[in-house]
C-alpha cells in the first residue's frame, strides 16, 4: 500500500464507519433494554465498548504494519480510532440520532467528564473533540510530511 492523502482519507473512513456502527448499537441497547438504570452494568458496558475499539485500532495498526508502513504510520494507524473514540464521535452521532429522534442529550451523570470536573456541557465537549481531533490531525501530518 502507498501511503498518502487517500489512504489515510480511507484509514480515517473506516474508523468513523466503525464508530458509527458502535453508536447504532449502543442507540439499540439504551432505548430498548434497562441495563442502563444499574450503573456497574453500563460501566461494565462502556469497559467493554472502548476495549473493542481499542482491539479494532491495534487489529488496523497489525495490517499497516503487515504491510510495512513506516512505523510513525502504523502508530497513526492505530491512533486513529483511539483518538476519534477518545474525542466523543460516538456521543455526537449518538447525540445526532438523539436530535433526529426528538430526544433530549446530555452529558450529565453518565459521562467520564462530568464526573472528573462536575460539569460537562456541549461547550467543553466541543474543545475536548476538537483538542482530540487536532491531534489526529497533526499526527497524519507529521507522516505525510516524513514521506
Amino acid at each position: 500500500m502507498k501511503l498518502d492523502s487517500s489512504s489515510v482519507g480511507g484509514i480515517i473512513l473506516v474508523s468513523i464507519g466503525f464508530i458509527f456502527i458502535l453508536t447504532c448499537l449502543d442507540w439499540v441497547l439504551m432505548t430498548n433494554f434497562s441495563f442502563w438504570v444499574n450503573p456497574d452494568l453500563l460501566y461494565r458496558y462502556w469497559i467493554i465498548l472502548g476495549t473493542i475499539v481499542t482491539v479494532f485500532s491495534f487489529g488496523l495498526a497489525y495490517m499497516a504494519y503487515l504491510m510495512k508502513l513506516p512505523t510513525l504510520a502504523v502508530v497513526a494507524t492505530c491512533l486513529t480510532p483511539l483518538l476519534l473514540f477518545a474525542g466523543g464521535l460516538l456521543d455526537q452521532f449518538y447525540a445526532l440520532f438523539s436530535f433526529i429522534q426528538g430526544t433530549s442529550y446530555s452529558f450529565d451523570v453518565w459521562s467520564a467528564q462530568y464526573k472528573w470536573f462536575g460539569f460537562w456541557n456541549w461547550g467543553l465537549q466541543a474543545i475536548w473533540s476538537l483538542v482530540l481531533y487536532g491531534s489526529l490531525t497533526f499526527v497524519w501530518y507529521r507522516v505525510l510530511k516524513k514521506k
